[in-house]
């Protein structure tokens, strides 16, 4: 019996650790940006910023920066973003802003985008987020 409990807990902590990579990885690239709250739920990253609205400004920087920076920069990282399949970057009220779209795939295209098409790259993996969508 004591067998099956320490494998149950040896599984649920490897669980969490493969769940938290991805959060820890964007806590860090987010720290200038200071966001409220960073959650992932069933494969979707929320970002919730501390305005009251997300420019695309802001969001292109955080694209980016925070979230394909560490792909770009970290290539040892191999699990980062795998089983994500959106990011999204909120207001903070957690109510609207921008969703990348397979961002693990998006990030790489972008990566591979000549400066001035970084923008159109962005747009074509972006939707409009509103929380009433998911109601």
């Amino acid at each position: 019996m004591k067998k099956y409990i320490f494998a149950l807990l040896l599984l649920v902590s490897f669980g969490v650790f493969a769940q938290s990579t991805t959060q820890s990885v964007l806590q860090k690239y987010m720290k200038s940006y200071q966001p409220l709250k960073i959650s992932d739920k069933g494969g979707i990253i929320t970002l919730t910023m501390k305005s009251n609205q997300v420019t695309t400004d802001i969001y292109h920087s955080v694209v980016k920066n925070a979230i394909c920076g560490p792909l770009w920069l970290d290539d040892k990282n191999t699990s980062y973003l795998k089983e994500i399949k959106e990011v999204r970057v909120l207001n903070k009220h957690s109510y609207i802003g921008f969703a990348f779209e397979n961002p693990r795939s998006s990030c790489e295209e972008l990566g591979k985008a000549m400066d001035d098409m970084v923008g159109i790259v962005i747009a074509s993996h972006t939707h409009i987020f509103t929380s009433h969508m998911n109601r």
